[in-house]
Parts: structure tokens; C-alpha cells; sequence
């Protein structure tokens, strides 16, 4: 890492979902939990560690964090993004699940990896 560089940790478990789902995601909340307590054992800071866990991993409130994620991060900085859950494959997209996606309509109440990998870009 640069020297006066940061790094932000910005983590998602979803083991429950709004809807009925085939099965929980064991683990997940625990794992991306542990993850954001290693990076804090290597010296990153408690605000530059976010965790979403279940219920307040909605598709806004993630879409929300990644708005404002290029607003906290400078130039050399490190991000880390973790996603512990359920992924569905739609048309050559990868949709990630949040806590209240909607199965009947994946394509708008899911993030598109796509977009998720964009935001982060945008973080340079």
C-alpha cells in the first residue's frame, strides 16, 4: 500500500431473505463478520469497515454504500468487497440477492454484478 493510503472494507452476508428461499446461507453472516474483524486486526479502522448482515442488506441501503463509498476513498486507497449469499445467473448477468429480493423479478430487485463492480471503479 501507498504510504497515507486507506484501506475501506465494505461487506455483505445474507443468510436470510424476505422472501421464501430454497434453504438459509449458512455461515454467510458469521464469515463476512470474521472478514471485517481480520482487516481490523491489520490496522483498518472501524469506520472504514462496513457490514451489512440480513435484514439491513437491502438492495437500496447496498446500492446506497456504494454511492457513497468514492466519497470516503482517495487516490491509492484499497477496497475490499465481500459478498457471502445467494447469486442467481439471468442472461450471461449475475444478479446478487439482497435481503428483500424479489424471486419473481430478479432482474430489478437484485444487483447486477455488473453495476456493483462499476461502483467500485468508480472509487479511484
Amino acid at each position: 500500500m501507498n504510504k497515507g493510503s486507506r484501506t475501506h472494507v465494505f461487506a455483505v452476508g445474507l443468510e436470510r431473505f424476505q422472501q421464501a428461499d430454497p434453504g438459509a446461507v449458512e455461515y454467510a453472516a458469521d464469515s463476512v463478520k470474521a472478514l471485517a474483524e481480520i482487516w481490523g486486526g491489520f490496522g483498518v479502522d472501524a469506520e472504514d469497515r462496513s457490514v451489512l448482515i440480513n435484514e439491513e442488506a437491502t438492495k437500496t441501503t447496498v446500492e446506497s454504500r456504494l454511492r457513497r463509498l468514492p466519497k470516503t476513498t482517495g487516490n491509492g486507497d484499497t477496497i475490499v468487497f465481500a459478498y457471502a449469499g445467494r447469486a442467481t445467473e439471468v442472461a450471461d448477468r449475475t444478479l446478487l440477492h439482497t435481503h428483500d429480493t424479489q424471486p419473481e423479478d430478479l432482474e430489478f430487485t437484485a444487483l447486477d454484478l455488473e453495476d456493483v463492480l462499476r461502483s467500485l471503479a468508480r472509487c479511484r
